[in-house]
């Protein structure tokens, strides 16, 4: 199963555009993503995730499994 694994940063096209790239360019779709996320990214995951979902399901492909993790920037190791 292919998976995607990235951090969502404050500018949501930075990660679609380079999702979209891969999809375009190599033909790399996932079935899996993940985005790591932090609480001042948190509102931004339903636009990510439907963009995302979008680009994968228009190459083609049905709509992936996307799962969300919150990560404390001040605390890595949990």
């Amino acid at each position: 199963m292919r998976s995607w694994i990235t951090t969502v940063g404050p500018s949501p096209f930075a990660l679609i555009n380079t999702f979209w790239a891969a999809v375009e360019r190599d033909k790399w779709v996932s079935e899996r993503i993940f985005l790591i996320y932090n609480e001042q990214t948190q509102s931004l995951l339903p636009g990510i995730s439907q963009a995302l979902t979008r680009i994968v399901k228009e190459n083609g492909s049905r709509a992936p499994e996307i799962r969300c993790k919150l990560i404390n920037e001040d605390d890595l190791g949990n």
